[in-house]
Formats: C-alpha cells, structure tokens, sequence
C-alpha cells in the first residue's frame, strides 16, 4: 500500500500494514453484517409475496437492523485516520495529503446512509411500538 503526499508528488510511502486498526475491524464487520441482514430482508420480503406467512414484519424489522448498522459502520470508519501511518487525527485527514473521489463518495455515502436511517425509522419504527 502506497500512500502520495500532495506536497511532493514524487513522495510516496509505501509500506505492509502489519496490524489493521481495530475500529476498522468492527466497521468492515459491521458492514459485512448489514449486507448479510439486507440479503435477509429481502428473502423475507420475497417470502411474504410468494407465502402466506406473515413475514413483513421481521423484513422491516431486518431491515431497519442493517441500516443501524450501516450507519454504525460509517461512523466508526474515520476514527481510524488517527493511524501513524495516516498521521491525522480521528475524523480528519492531514492537511498535507489530497483527498481523491473515493473519499468524497464515502463522505456522500454516510450523509445518504443517516438520511435512509432517519427514512427508515420513520416507515419501520412506528410498525414496531404499537
């Protein structure tokens, strides 16, 4: 893995990670578990159309689930920044080094997570409490 400074393009620093933040662990393990509750609520959802079990509930509630989780994942995310590696601080990169696209789309992609969160708990959450 190869890291470019922006202040000299011909500074690269390479290295092999030999030890994984452990907040990136939890994020990609959340992550990972999402993906597996979202491929839940969709089978169940597909259940309740083709059955006449009553599976619509626990699809939202799988559902709901995997968004916490998907937000969960993308907070915890940057907190791992503080690397000495990466040299910046939690939830900031240093000023030293140029952030790409993939960054701005991860940036987006938390934004429209907590915004599909705040959406799902309006349509799921009610369902559930009553």
């Amino acid at each position: 893995m190869c890291i470019t400074s922006s202040s000299n393009v011909n500074e690269h620093k390479c290295f092999i990670p030999h030890h994984v933040r452990s907040v990136w662990i939890v994020s990609f393990g959340l992550a990972i578990g999402a993906l597996g509750l979202l491929a839940l609520t969709i089978l169940l959802l597909l259940a309740s159309q083709y059955t006449e079990a009553t599976t619509v509930e626990y699809g939202r509630l799988t559902g709901f689930v995997a968004m916490i989780f998907l937000c969960l994942s993308t907070v915890l995310f940057p907190m791992g920044f503080d690397s000495e590696i990466i040299g910046g601080s939690p939830f900031q990169l240093p000023a030293d080094f140029r952030i790409g696209s993939s960054y701005i789309a991860f940036v987006g992609g938390t934004w429209l997570t907590v915004l599909s969160a705040l959406v799902t708990g309006k349509m799921c959450l009610p369902r559930f409490v009553t």
